[in-house]
């Protein structure tokens, strides 16, 4: 079995490990979803996170890695998700799936750069272009 071949066969759902069914009409929510699911799983197989630890190694989490950039860059574009819930078909991606999380991290920067609690509202003075609190979370 070929790479396309063997991508071609995964659920794209359960690599995030999430239901098609708990997404909706909603695509702001739909896409907090997706992101926080491929940023929990994400943050697992960072190459930069990679320890003889792990319980895998390095070159399974490159692939899983990758496996999860292709997930999140298909099931975030609403576009792109419906074209493949209809064909069941994994679009050709050729983005570096680095870029895929850096694009992820500063997304979530942007989003929640005015967050509300209780009682107390915070802004966040960090720029889009600062990931490195990705990782850390």
């Amino acid at each position: 079995m070929n790479d396309d071949d063997f991508l071609q066969s995964i659920n794209l759902y359960d690599v995030l490990e999430i239901k098609k069914e708990d997404l909706s009409h909603d695509e702001d929510k739909n896409g907090k979803i997706i992101r926080k699911a491929y940023l929990k799983k994400a943050r697992v197989y960072h190459p930069d996170k990679w320890t003889e630890e792990s319980g895998f190694s390095k070159e399974e989490g490159a692939e899983q890695f990758k496996l999860l950039a292709n997930a999140f860059q298909v099931l975030s574009d609403p576009i792109r998700r419906r074209e493949y819930d209809n064909k069941n078909e994994i679009p050709e991606l050729k983005d570096d799936p680095l870029d895929v999380f850096e694009m992820a991290c500063a997304f979530g920067v942007l989003a929640s750069s005015s967050t509300t609690s209780s009682s107390t509202t915070t802004t966040s003075s960090v720029p889009p272009s600062s990931t490195s609190s990705c990782l850390i979370l």
